[in-house]
């Protein structure tokens, strides 16, 4: 429900992107991951997993807990969806998908709601490789090194954050590692719409409580960067002089998701002394 008044959402929702669903079963995962529910919650994620495939990825927070039963049925149950989907629609329909997905990640989009490192990277390296279609909407040619650091920082960053988070209670851990594999996982992906980031929202409510006060104002804050900032990136629709705009989001969402790194890293790090337990009961 937190989800609904934002923005990104509506943009979504005016686009018939199912990322709604997909925010609610994920979110829905964490939860059973979080109460020791490892069937329900691997099925949950598969279910995401075979909307839209980038979820899948969020198996590492499965792996990383050594919840083998929980990851299996992840990939069993978006692979099993998958292989049904080519037997009834066929494979000609599937492979056109593929050719049109291999096109996107071939080029660089330019556009308020998409925000990753790649698009910074090239608009402030690169501005003159910038073309414009007749709709008005401007692409690059994808920058190969730009293209490998991209994928090398979300290898560093997803590491990072497994091992940050090693510490705490399951429940703990599963809402910290899933609040920063969102940014991590689709900021350095080569597309990234505002909507994708709305996780992040059921996920800093999941921490309230779990994190000292401060952090969470500022994991928090690091949300609205995400999510709320877009109303002012409308601007650049009408005075496209302001692409700075664009890099400025992507500034003070670093700056933000370092602190709560960093104050976690000094104020969280050691195992607790209480003996929390390792689930939650549901």
């Amino acid at each position: 429900m937190v989800t609904i008044p934002t923005l990104p959402l509506v943009f979504a929702w005016s686009l018939l992107q199912p990322h709604f669903v997909i925010v609610a079963l994920l979110a829905w995962a964490f939860e059973r991951h979080a109460n020791g529910k490892s069937t329900t919650a691997g099925v949950l994620l598969g279910l995401a997993a075979a909307v839209k495939v980038t979820p899948i990825l969020f198996v590492l927070i499965f792996l990383a807990d050594r919840d083998w039963r929980a990851s299996a049925w992840a990939l069993a149950t978006s692979g099993g969806i998958a292989a049904l989907s080519v037997l009834l629609m066929g494979w000609e329909a599937h492979a056109a998908f593929l050719e049109a997905a291999a096109f996107v990640n071939s080029i660089t989009i330019f556009y308020g709601g998409n925000l990753t490192i790649e698009v910074v990277l090239q608009g402030l390296l690169y501005p003159g490789s910038i073309e414009s279609t007749p709709s008005g909407m401007q692409f690059a040619e994808k920058t190969p090194w730009i293209a490998a650091l991209s994928k090398a920082l979300a290898l560093i960053a997803a590491a990072g954050i497994l091992w940050l988070t090693r510490h705490g209670d399951r429940a703990e851990r599963t809402m910290l590692r899933a609040f920063f594999l969102v940014p991590a996982l689709y900021y350095f992906s080569p597309l990234a719409w505002g909507h994708y980031y709305l996780l992040l929202l059921p996920m800093i409510m999941g921490l309230w409580g779990r994190l000292p006060p401060r952090l969470w104002a500022i994991a928090l804050a690091s949300s609205f960067v995400m999510l709320f900032l877009p109303l002012v990136l409308m601007i650049q629709y009408q005075f496209p002089e302001f692409p700075m705009l664009q890099y400025l989001q992507s500034g003070l969402l670093i700056v933000s998701l370092t602190t709560v790194a960093v104050g976690l890293r000094k104020t969280g790090s050691a195992p607790r002394e209480n003996g929390a337990p390792e689930a939650v009961p549901a």
